[in-house]
């Protein structure tokens, strides 16, 4: 499964934030039933002189793939991704954004992949 977010009007401190960013992302794995392979790592981008792109893109891997953020704080948006090779709850991980980053409207998408990989289950 793969789990795309695109929140809007988001909340401007919470995505300016690289300690909320951070801890959010070790956490939730757990939260999900997931287990991470290391600590999240947030990286700040600059603009490249648009002050109005900065942001953070943060990652954090997961025994089953990924999962991914990218903010813009001065528009109140971000994109996520979780990719796993594993089932989860994605109601269960859009509450867990909701609640820690407070958007207004959002876009999701729930992509089926890898249909044809032969997994041992």
């Amino acid at each position: 499964m793969h789990l795309t977010l695109d929140a809007y009007s988001a909340d401007k401190e919470s995505l300016a934030n690289k300690e909320l960013i951070r801890n959010f992302l070790d956490n939730l794995p757990e939260l999900i039933g997931m287990k991470k392979l290391a600590q999240a790592q947030v990286f700040e981008y600059d603009g490249e002189g648009n002050k109005e792109d900065w942001g953070y893109s943060g990652f954090v891997v997961i025994t089953t793939s990924h999962v991914s953020i990218h903010t813009y704080p001065e528009k109140g948006y971000f994109a996520a991704d979780v990719f796993s090779c594993s089932f989860f709850d994605y109601k269960k991980i859009l509450s867990q954004f909701k609640k820690t980053f407070n958007f207004k409207t959002y876009e999701h998408q729930v992509i089926r992949r890898g249909l044809k990989f032969k997994r041992n289950v």
